[in-house]
């Protein structure tokens, strides 16, 4: 697959904004540290061979002075004063941490890394403060996940099934910190700030994501040539990407929640809530919804911030959300009863109410299309305020937009328009549930196959080479 460099949320530099600068020619403090695992903290984590590179606004470079030697727990590097886009870290991998876990495991992290990056699009100006270089983010490692057992000697190394999530995870999920009131930790109200720079990382291309009943995930960068991923308990409903890995949710008992690199090796997120029917991500915040009115977000995948009453149990909304997608300016969640939400942040949501259920919902460079029951087809523009549904036929359950065209499925039929008004109908032998689109190519899914399409009409079955159903598929860019 190709592969893109992305730093967190952000497309490349460009820098001009001196907005921050303050006129000190004073260099700044640069605290060191690594973020805590669930109950689990590190105790030894040395760089060796360090070099530290500064990214000024216009492409340049410049090493900073720096010991070749340097402990992420204690350490602190003068940082000197100017306008500087990113900070990048080279140093000889492999990276290698130890810790203990609170029920007395020894274990090492031991990374095939050897660089680590964080950067923003607008200048940080260094005039004498002290900043806090965080490396991952409280909780990123996860023992129970990772196998590590009580009292135990553990070592994850380029062997283990989640040696790559656990490295991404410290690549996307680091970042730099103003330290607001001198303690050299990063508290909560200078997190909630969000950092003044974010990781850097590498992401492969797009790809086909396709689950099933039996927790079966298919990955596939044509449609054609499929890779399967562990197999987990419950069913997965749909998938996005956020921080350079793939999320996927769904249910059995309660929620399921799982992040993998490329869809071969899955690691557990959040697992509370109820069964989780959607997921999206806008690059920095992923926000789930389920079933019961249950809505999460997380700006990091390790912290989630579930939306309830007083009592930290109920969610605030009564309905059956069914599938949710980000674009334009902001989030659109569809659900029972035609209830919408909307929000431009993940933050703060405004609902509205409705009549007809919505089964799905795609957004399409311009506009939202969202798709129900009836054959209820309605649109909504890039700030999230709906126009007057178009109705006729049976229910539609999926839509997808590609090539000029939205692709609306569902019992018999595809129906296809170029502007989400006037629609042609093509009756189909086959009931296609949901449908996706990447590269040229329309993927949609029945209860037993996959079906491939260049238009959205004629369909032809794809075999894939498992048996549980696979009624579920989202294009991942």
């Amino acid at each position: 697959m190709n592969k893109q460099w992305l730093w967190w949320g952000v497309l490349g530099c460009g820098c001009t904004d001196k907005a921050t600068e303050t006129g000190s020619d004073l260099p700044g403090s640069l605290q060191l540290r690594v973020a805590p695992g669930i109950e689990s903290a590190f105790t030894i984590a040395d760089v060796v061979d360090l070099h530290v590179i500064l990214e000024d606004c216009t492409g340049g470079e410049a090493e900073m002075d720096a010991p070749p030697d340097v402990d992420l727990l204690f350490d602190e590097l003068s940082i000197p004063a100017g306008q500087w886009c990113g900070i990048r870290f080279d140093f000889s991998g492999p990276l290698s941490m130890q810790g203990e876990t609170e029920d007395f495991a020894v274990f090492e992290i031991r990374l095939d890394i050897s660089e680590l990056a964080v950067a923003n699009d607008e200048p940080l100006s260094v005039s004498g403060q002290t900043f806090i270089l965080e490396w991952g983010t409280p909780g990123w490692v996860h023992p129970p996940s990772l196998g590590i057992e009580p009292s135990s000697t553990f070592l994850l190394d380029s062997t283990h099934p989640q040696h790559d999530v656990i490295r991404r995870g410290l690549q996307a999920w680091s970042g730099l910190y103003l330290d607001t009131n001198g303690d050299f930790e990063v508290g909560d109200s200078e997190r909630e700030s969000g950092p003044l720079m974010s990781g850097v990382f590498s992401m492969p291309g797009p790809v086909f994501v396709a689950m099933g009943d039996d927790g079966q995930t298919l990955v596939s960068s044509d449609g054609t040539a499929w890779e399967y991923g562990q197999t987990h308990d419950g069913e997965l409903r749909d998938s996005a990407r956020s921080h350079g890995l793939i999320v996927a949710v769904g249910g059995d008992e309660q929620g399921i929640m799982l992040s993998s690199l490329d869809g071969d090796q899955w690691m557990p997120l959040e697992s509370a809530g109820s069964f989780w029917m959607g997921v999206a991500s806008n690059g920095r915040q992923v926000v789930a919804v389920g079933l019961d009115g249950h809505l999460t977000t997380s700006g990091d995948l390790v912290h989630w911030n579930a939306f309830t009453l007083e009592d930290e149990t109920t969610p605030i909304y009564e309905d059956d959300f069914y599938a949710i997608a980000h674009g334009g300016n902001g989030f659109i969640v569809v659900g029972e009863d035609g209830v919408k939400l909307w929000s431009t942040d993940g933050q703060s949501w405004v609902k509205e109410e409705g009549t007809i259920p919505l089964y799905d919902v795609a957004w399409g460079g311009e506009i939202f299309v969202a798709v129900g029951e009836g054959g209820a087809r309605k649109q909504a523009d890039s700030s999230g305020n709906w126009a007057t549904p178009v109705f006729g036929g049976e229910d539609l359950t999926g839509v997808a937009y590609g090539d000029g065209r939205w692709v609306a499925v569902g019992v018999g039929r595809s129906l296809i328009s170029e502007d989400a008004q006037d629609w042609e109908s093509h009756p189909q032998e086959i009931n296609l549930e949901r449908v996706a689109f990447s590269g040229g190519v329309f993927l949609g899914t029945t209860a037993d196959a996959l079906y491939r399409s260049a238009d959205g009409i004629q369909w032809m079955r794809t075999e894939v080479g498992v048996e549980s159903p696979i009624h579920w598929i989202r294009a991942l860019p």
